[in-house]
């Protein structure tokens, strides 16, 4: 099973995405967040396999939280979902530690396929 980690400070959002993550056979939605200081815990307690990071999130934003993750688990792969576009944001991504970004325009489908494609690279 591909543990997975979700933070989003929609309630909404934190739901759906649980539900459309949950529905790939081998994944599990082991802890959810509603800020970055919450999923920098959250990942330090629960060990997930993968890490979804909202980027504008209250407190610690999503590039804050990455950096703080991909310090402790460089190894850990995280995406930072958001509603700017992606390809702008890119290069600051990378520079905090995240594998990729992906627009919530862009989602389910882009989401679904990074969460497949680290299946099949597992």
């Amino acid at each position: 099973m591909l543990k997975v980690l979700v933070a989003d400070d929609s309630p909404a959002v934190l739901r759906a995405l649980t539900l459309l993550l949950e529905q790939e056979e081998l994944v599990t939605v082991c802890g959810t967040a509603g800020d970055g200081a919450t999923a920098v815990r959250q990942f330090c307690a629960l060990h997930p396999a993968l890490v979804i990071l909202d980027l504008a999130m209250p407190g610690l934003n999503g590039l804050e939280a990455a950096r703080s993750i991909h310090s402790l688990d460089p190894k850990v792969p995280i995406v930072i979902f958001t509603f700017h576009p992606a390809t702008a944001l890119e290069d600051e991504v990378r520079s905090a530690g995240a594998t990729r970004v992906v627009s919530k325009a862009d989602a389910p489908t882009a989401l679904i396929e990074f969460v497949r494609d680290h299946l099949r690279a597992a």
